[in-house]
């Protein structure tokens, strides 16, 4: 391209001399014009092309990052998985007795651990009361969630007969029967170790139903407590935040139930 536009320097030279026609001294300027074109256009294209490469190494340097926390992400999946699985492996194991008798039933969810237990191997009739059984059984659960990160929900379960006589002052309907013996359940798994920031009482009185409220087999089916282990992730701002499985309860809570007959010591 040098020696190109020597040359043309050198008609211009010799044109203003005589020595070149003017008609080829145009066509040589048209020619230069063209070539100065073609090269601004590649000079841009190389700018547009170095702009994509620059462009396409930090959108490879950003999967490269998220491949990252994906894996991350994954690996800490997995361990949380194990353990959920050994956790509940040691309950099937430590409450067997339970489990055959039908007063303890335990479930593996994708992300957690539901328990349901029923209020005759937890307390006395009509009372949020814990007797030793019930007790030792929560005990035995105390000592193997301990160890996980979730969020334990204690939500506290009724049949639909109503409270009636001298019970009725204490516990006007079954939403408060069913909050007071969650919060006992949840003072004793803090008392257990868990720490209180993860712990949840909720009541649902007899709103929740698992059977038929007809029979009696129904009935004793209902009156229960469930014990539910859920994940807990973080927001953009750092909060740790529940997440649920099947949408949250709802009712009354818990903390607003009038206070158990005796924490819970038997009577």
């Amino acid at each position: 391209m040098r020696a190109l536009f020597g040359f043309l320097a050198a008609l211009v030279v010799f044109a203003s001399t005589g020595c070149v026609p003017q008609s080829q001294l145009d066509a040589a300027l048209a020619e230069r014009n063209s070539v100065a074109d073609e090269n601004a256009a590649l000079e841009a294209k190389r700018d547009e092309l170095t702009l994509e490469i620059t462009r396409l190494e930090a959108r490879l340097h950003r999967a490269e990052l998220s491949n990252e926390d994906l894996s991350t992400m994954l690996a800490e999946t997995e361990k949380q998985v194990s353990e959920l699985r050994g956790t509940y492996n040691s309950l099937v194991s430590n409450l067997e007795e339970e489990l055959a008798s039908g007063q303890v039933e335990i479930e593996q969810l994708r992300n957690g651990i539901r328990l349901n237990l029923s209020d005759e191997i937890l307390f006395k009739s009509g009372s949020a009361t814990l007797d030793a059984g019930g007790r030792e059984v929560l005990g035995k659960v105390a000592d193997e969630i301990v160890r996980l990160p979730h969020v334990v929900v204690v939500s506290g379960h009724t049949d639909n007969v109503p409270i009636a006589g001298g019970l009725a002052k204490r516990y006007p309907t079954n939403w408060e029967l069913a909050g007071a013996r969650a919060a006992v359940v949840v003072r004793l798994l803090e008392d257990r170790g868990l720490p209180g920031s993860r712990l949840q009482a909720v009541s649902r009185g007899e709103h929740d139903p698992v059977a038929d409220n007809e029979s009696v087999e129904g009935r004793a089916k209902n009156r229960r407590t469930e014990i539910r282990l859920r994940p807990v992730e973080e927001d953009e701002g750092g909060e740790e935040i529940e997440t649920g499985e099947e949408g949250s309860e709802s009712g009354p809570d818990a903390g607003s139930a009038p206070e158990p007959d005796s924490e819970y010591q038997s009577e």
